[in-house]
């Protein structure tokens, strides 16, 4: 006896592209302004704070309408990609977090989730 749930495939997507776009769009909302930025961000040059919110604002709302239009779709996702990925290194190299360790796994786990929506057909 085998079960199909392929049928909740699109639903469990929507609901994975719905946590992810919250999730990053409060961490740059809360980034707002950006010359009062704190935290791992705040030691980029100041160009990289400003892209690092500008992605994290834009990116999300891509990833959304990329429901509708696939270039945005890729597009957001790549931009959450890159966040995610810089935010897993500054919490492991740069804040000296332990690799198995929730201030690391969470911006990966996070960069895994959007590399599934950069990466889909």
């Amino acid at each position: 006896m085998s079960i199909d749930l392929t049928y909740y495939r699109a639903f469990v997507l929507f609901l994975a592209r719905l946590v992810l776009s919250v999730i990053i769009l409060k961490a740059g909302i809360n980034k707002l302004p950006v010359s009062e930025v704190g935290g791992l961000v705040k030691q980029l040059p100041a160009f990289l704070q400003y892209l690092v919110v500008i992605f994290e604002i834009i990116g999300p709302i891509f990833l959304m309408l990329g429901m509708r239009f696939n270039q945005l779709q890729l597009l957001g996702s790549a931009m959450i990609a890159i966040v995610m990925l810089g935010a897993s290194y500054m919490k492991y190299f740069v804040a000296g977090s332990g690799l198995i360790s929730s201030g690391t796994m969470y911006p990966f786990a996070l960069l895994l989730l959007s590399l599934i929506f950069l990466t889909e057909d």
